[in-house]
């Protein structure tokens, strides 16, 4: 997996499945504290906004940082033809 990058510095291509953090907002857990995360995608309908499966569009500095994916397990490529 790539380096974290800056949500301010640079975007993702449009359609693109990344992780995304945020470094202000954190959750407590019992191992610690971590950023909010999620997977999504960024889009454009009015304006660019990021696409998180069962939410509404998020504003983009609602995360400040993305990182590509890994490479999905072969087992899910050859059952879905994703690649």
């Amino acid at each position: 997996m790539n380096d974290w990058i800056l949500v301010a510095d640079t975007l993702p291509p449009f359609d693109k499945l990344v992780a995304l953090i945020n470094i202000d907002r954190v959750m407590n857990d019992p191992a610690g504290w971590y950023p909010i995360a999620h997977i999504g995608h960024l889009s454009e309908f009015g304006g660019k906004y990021w696409r998180i499966m069962g939410e509404r569009g998020t504003v983009l500095d609602y995360f400040t940082h993305w990182a590509e994916l890994p490479k999905f397990p072969e087992e899910f490529l050859e059952k879905f033809d994703n690649e």
